[in-house]
């Protein structure tokens, strides 16, 4: 079962190298107020889950899922890439001097160090259920689920409505 998993977290891990970009692109179509690509590529991201899952795993077994993440996070970092080139808000340059970068870099340090506080959270609850009984970590996984629903539901629809807003308001100095 270990050398299982180690397959297939080492496929999976493939699917960083374009979440990583998807999230940016996310971000900045998000900050052009352009919310239809980037839900677009997140239901089609779970779509091609699904059917690879569907048609695929039957015959092929679970190592197909773990290329089906891989591929449904390039499917899915095209299709805001795409969407992002023809908006004309991507703009790839390199401007590490620029005051805005700098301020940027400062503010990621606290987000960096709050997320991996979290990430330490998930990775020694995946230690301890990798020692329970076969399923445990199938289990966590679904309580994990469960708790962040509310979160899917209202949190985050509301923080990618208001935060172009709030930044507006913010760089025109309108918010009180």
């Amino acid at each position: 079962t270990r050398q299982i998993a180690v397959a297939l977290l080492r496929i999976m891990a493939l699917s960083i190298i374009f979440l990583g970009p998807d999230a940016g692109l996310f971000g900045l179509l998000n900050s052009h107020r352009e919310f239809i690509i980037p839900e677009l590529a997140r239901v089609t991201y779970n779509c091609v889950l699904f059917g690879v899952a569907w048609t695929l795993s039957s015959r092929f077994g679970v190592s197909v899922l773990a290329w089906g993440i891989a591929f449904a996070a390039i499917i899915r970092m095209t299709i805001q890439f795409l969407g992002a080139a023809k908006r004309g808000v991507l703009k790839l340059v390199w401007a590490f001097d620029h005051p805005g970068t700098r301020r940027a870099a400062k503010l990621l340090i606290p987000f960096v160090i709050a997320m991996s506080g979290v990430e330490i959270v998930f990775v020694l609850d995946r230690m301890v259920a990798s020692g329970l009984s076969e399923g445990s970590i199938a289990a966590l996984n679904y309580a994990s689920r469960i708790i962040l629903l509310p979160i899917g539901i209202f949190a985050l629809p509301l923080r990618t409505t208001l935060y172009p807003t709030l930044s507006d308001f913010a760089a025109q100095s309108r918010l009180h």
